[in-house]
């Protein structure tokens, strides 16, 4: 495993992330199929705050002052594609900025110590999960295209 692979692997995840949000018209952003269950606007939300905290983790940086919820009502009203975008530059960031040699150094995060490497493959893991909640969406808006690749 070197930075070079894990940078082009992040690069795919963000990648399509934001090309399957983009494909969710920006006026249903915000549908919930029922109450109580999460639109892709709340997911892209979610999936930006952990963009930041592993960017934050991994330069070494204190994580962000607000937990979760908190950070994401403070961004309820910010463009969902925009602040996707931003903390998925800021998490690519952090990855390009290492050496192979850091991938085997120490990092904080909030579930404890691990080697740089392994949250950032969580990361990427995780990307790809929301992005089939964003594809469930879309199906459910009727859209019955595949955009993978």
């Amino acid at each position: 495993m070197n930075v070079q692979n894990l940078i082009q692997e992040a690069k795919e995840a963000v990648d399509y992330f934001i090309r399957s949000l983009e494909h969710i018209p920006a006026d249903k952003r915000d549908w919930q199929p029922q109450s109580g269950v999460k639109s892709a606007s709340e997911i892209a939300r979610h999936v930006s705050y952990w963009n930041a905290v592993f960017a934050h983790s991994l330069a070494g940086q204190a994580s962000l002052d607000l937990e979760e919820n908190a950070w994401l009502e403070s961004q309820a009203q910010t463009d969902t594609l925009a602040l996707s975008q931003s903390m998925a530059h800021l998490f690519l960031e952090a990855i390009e900025s290492l050496s192979n040699e850091d991938l085997q150094k120490e990092v904080e995060m909030p579930w404890g110590t691990r080697l740089i490497w392994q949250p950032i493959l969580t990361n990427i893991q995780h990307i790809y999960y929301h992005i089939g909640q964003f594809s469930y969406i879309q199906t459910m808006l009727g859209d019955q295209e595949d955009y993978w690749g």
